[in-house]
């Protein structure tokens, strides 16, 4: 999965000074061997406690997304498309507000563009994809908690390639009135989204799910909404908590359902059904 962002960049390993390095002397080679083996086992078990879950961009407390190659919320190793050798210069380290005229989707898909992310490349060459076909943007809230100081919003605007899949979204943070926004990160997805969706479970297919696992009703007056929620990391990592189910960033959010019950419903990725208290939302996030 690729990222194309202006707020973090993982700065790439240094070569060693003087050229190449001496062979090692007889004495060292059964350590160096032993050394080897040893990161092999634990690159192999990284991979499998990683592959439990799908690529994620977590929010900062700001609302700043951070990507975090090899984390188990997102095990793949981001590709960067900018700052690097043979990459094109990334926009300087700032947030550009940009003010919205409206909610339209013109309005919104015009303040994006106005962003410096949208000039790096956008045409598609080398690892970065086209921006020229954008699809309609989706709104994407954050949980609601007691645990979240500073709940961010985004909308999401689908990156949509030749075949009119969804390739990947800018995510466009919003400020707390939702007047103006900045373009926090473009993302490719390792494996394009049916056209202009970017929840892997379909808006009727998670209101199917509530009505046959939950038997309740969509409360009246009311429309499914997408929802991201900031992941606690911290209680993955320990293995007290194991989540596979998606939402645990913006660019992957879920379906929640009003249920005429009261309570509000999310279907996982997983096609499962869970309250938001369900959800392992980060403390202090």
């Amino acid at each position: 999965m690729s990222h194309l962002s202006r707020t973090h960049q993982k700065k790439p390993s240094r070569a060693r000074k003087g050229g190449a390095a001496a062979p090692p002397k007889a004495s060292t080679a059964v350590v160096s061997l032993a050394v080897f083996v040893a990161a092999v086992i634990f690159t192999f078990g990284a991979i499998g406690f990683a592959g439990r879950n799908m690529s994620t961009v977590a929010a900062s407390g700001g609302g700043t997304p951070v990507s975090s190659p090899g984390h188990p919320f997102d095990p793949a190793n981001a590709q960067h498309t900018c700052g690097f050798p043979g990459l094109p210069a990334c926009p300087a380290n700032d947030i550009q507000w940009i003010p919205l005229k409206s909610s339209s989707a013109g309005d919104i898909i015009a303040a994006a563009k106005q962003s410096d992310l949208f000039t790096i490349n956008a045409s598609g060459q080398g690892d970065t994809m086209s921006l020229a076909k954008l699809g309609n943007p989706e709104l994407v809230l954050s949980v609601r908690s007691p645990s979240i100081a500073n709940p961010v919003d985004y909308y999401l605007i689908p990156v949509l390639d030749s075949a009119n899949e969804t390739a990947g979204v800018a995510m466009l943070a919003l400020n707390p009135a939702h007047t103006a926004i900045h373009v926090a990160d473009i993302v490719q997805y390792s494996t394009p989204r049916p056209a202009g969706t970017i929840s892997l479970v379909g808006k009727q297919s998670a209101l199917n799910a509530v009505s046959t696992q939950r038997h309740i009703a969509l409360r009246a007056n009311t429309s499914p909404y997408l929802i991201y929620f900031p992941a606690n990391w911290a209680a993955e990592e320990t293995g007290k908590v194991i989540w596979v189910a998606g939402g645990a960033m913006p660019y992957d959010p879920l379906w929640c359902i009003p249920g005429a019950n009261g309570q509000d419903y999310v279907v996982g990725t997983d096609h499962a059904v869970y309250t938001i208290s369900q959800l392992p939302v980060a403390s202090n996030a």
